[in-house]
């Protein structure tokens, strides 16, 4: 499981490590059901951007999004 509270200047990040690491050093059990031209253009491109998949989330300030909402009343609360 996976526990998260947000604040404005990071995470504390609660419970189980995710197994990302785990599941990158046996990649070919994952992959086996790829035809093996297709396994090897996978691992090639997971393996070099294997530091986008850690075992411990984190935060980036590169990418954003916008959610339109139409004509609805703002409404805003403080995180838990």
């Amino acid at each position: 499981m996976y526990v998260h509270r947000g604040f404005n200047y990071g995470y504390t990040y609660m419970g189980v490590r995710l197994k990302n690491s785990q599941i990158l050093a046996n990649l070919g059990a994952k992959l086996s059901h790829l035809a093996p031209e297709q396994q090897s253009d996978m691992s090639t491109l997971i393996s070099e951007y294997s530091h986008l998949f850690p075992d411990v989330p984190g935060r980036t300030d590169v990418i954003f999004h916008d959610v339109d909402v139409g004509n609805c009343a703002i409404y805003q609360t403080t995180p838990i």
